[in-house]
């Protein structure tokens, strides 16, 4: 009668110690634990790293290592919940985007992303603002599926993005257009990634990139300045989203962090909005008088 109480004691034991064990090793078991969802298998694993690290602060645990299983997977669902909202791809079969793909079922390609999806229906504006100085070489950081809709021949397009599997949907597009474009997988908030970058460009994209990688305006801030130490461009197109994860409207859609930012370099800018999206366009390069100007910049509004 004493044995079974006995050995399930033991196992008790054993697993308690398992489970110490599995945690001590912490944060790459979650880090492979976030990324074996198929639609973030792709997502470079540094960066996982540093969301994880994000959502251990935000749940209030300094240190990830020998946590119990309902913490660790805690973390795991909040981290590809942000996942999930920084790099944006829904689930789908590589074999079902890459039949999208050789269909040139474009809408339904673009469909698979979300903020591509968000923007289906106003790709022609948007193309209209980026190709507005007949650029010869686009660099679009944190790319996502942009390039399906922005890329164009006589036009070298370089796409950079954390998710090696947006980019071989990207690749494979460039290949089967015949277009002159490169991927690079790139984690801006990464000093080496940083040093991947081309050197000089014609538009710089940053389409709703500076909210992912970054939470208060001083880091925004900290992101863009560092990119542009190192990156000449002659024009970029920024953009931020004004809906809420919810779907409700921001209370204040323009970001005017952003616009003061670019008032104190002396910059003028464009603003236009599409659903969901406000973009400012704007060029380092102007005349003296335009920079003394400071200009707050042309509004060129859309209901939302």
């Amino acid at each position: 009668m004493c044995a079974a109480p006995l050995f399930s004691i033991h196992i008790l034991r054993i697993s308690n110690l398992y489970n110490f064990h599995f945690f001590r090793r912490g944060m790459e078991e979650i880090v492979e634990k976030v990324i074996e969802k198929r639609e973030l298998r792709g997502v470079k694993k540094e960066f996982v790293e540093k969301i994880v690290k994000k959502v251990g602060r935000e749940l209030g645990l300094g240190n990830l290592e020998g946590l119990g299983e309902k913490q660790a997977k805690g973390i795991v669902k909040k981290a590809r919940a942000e996942l999930r909202r920084s790099v944006g791809m829904f689930e789908l079969s590589e074999r079902k985007r890459a039949k999208l793909l050789a269909g040139e079922d474009i809408s339904s390609l673009l469909a698979t992303h979300a903020s591509t999806k968000e923007r289906l229906g106003f790709y022609n504006e948007v193309k209209r603002i980026v190709y507005a100085t007949k650029p010869k070489t686009i660099l679009d950081i944190g790319c996502g599926l942009n390039p399906i809709a922005l890329a164009e021949r006589g036009t070298e397009y370089v796409a950079c993005d954390v998710n090696a599997s947006v980019l071989e949907v990207v690749e494979s597009f460039f290949k089967a257009r015949k277009l002159e474009g490169k991927t690079l997988i790139v984690d801006i908030t990464d000093e080496r990634d940083l040093g991947k970058l081309p050197k000089k460009c014609d538009v710089v994209l940053l389409f709703k990139l500076l909210d992912i990688v970054a939470e208060t305006a001083k880091e925004k801030r900290k992101v863009f300045e560092k990119i542009f130490e190192r990156i000449e461009a002659k024009r970029v197109v920024a953009s931020f989203p004004t809906r809420k994860l919810s779907g409700k409207r921001m209370n204040s859609p323009k970001r005017f962090w952003f616009e003061k930012l670019l008032e104190s370099k002396g910059v003028v800018f464009e603003k236009f909005f599409i659903p969901g999206e406000v973009f400012y366009s704007f060029s380092f390069r102007g005349t003296t008088s335009e920079r003394e100007n400071k200009s707050v910049g042309t509004e060129i509004p859309r209901a939302e």
